[in-house]
């Protein structure tokens, strides 16, 4: 399996699924990246590190500044295809509900919403965690 990569945009809930990742990528073979797109995301860049990510992508725009799910949308599928990463971790969070099927969509891909207990099985390449939306590998 590819890479993990996680939107963070809430800090709690990011700290929370990058600490699942964190845990994980053992298990999977696979680096852990975050992704924080809008004003500010230099200054976060460091607490993500501190919660496991070996990488952080940045996207930092005028037109991110303002959360609009369609713009969002396309920036994350562009870091997602930059990176390739095969497992997105997106927060179930207002946004989140907003952004998810929007990626997951673009990438051609199914997600799993609201999960709040699951396991992440190799053959089965089902995600679960906690408190978070995922977008299930890509093949």
């Amino acid at each position: 399996m590819g890479d993990i990569l996680v939107f963070c945009e809430n800090d709690s809930v990011s700290y929370e699924m990058l600490s699942w990742a964190g845990r994980e990528k053992g298990n999977l073979n696979a680096k852990v990246s975050a992704a924080i797109l809008g004003k500010g995301a230099k200054e976060k860049a460091a607490n993500y590190f501190a919660y496991g990510a070996d990488k952080v992508y940045l996207a930092v725009n005028d037109e991110l500044n303002d959360f609009y799910a369609d713009v969002y949308a396309e920036a994350l599928t562009q870091l997602i295809n930059t990176s390739g990463a095969n497992l997105i971790l997106i927060g179930s969070t207002r946004r989140g509900k907003e952004l998810a099927p929007r990626v997951a969509q673009k990438l051609g891909a199914g997600y799993v919403a609201n999960s709040t207990e699951s396991k992440l099985r190799m053959a089965t390449r089902k995600l679960t965690a906690i408190r978070l939306e995922a977008i299930q590998s890509r093949q």
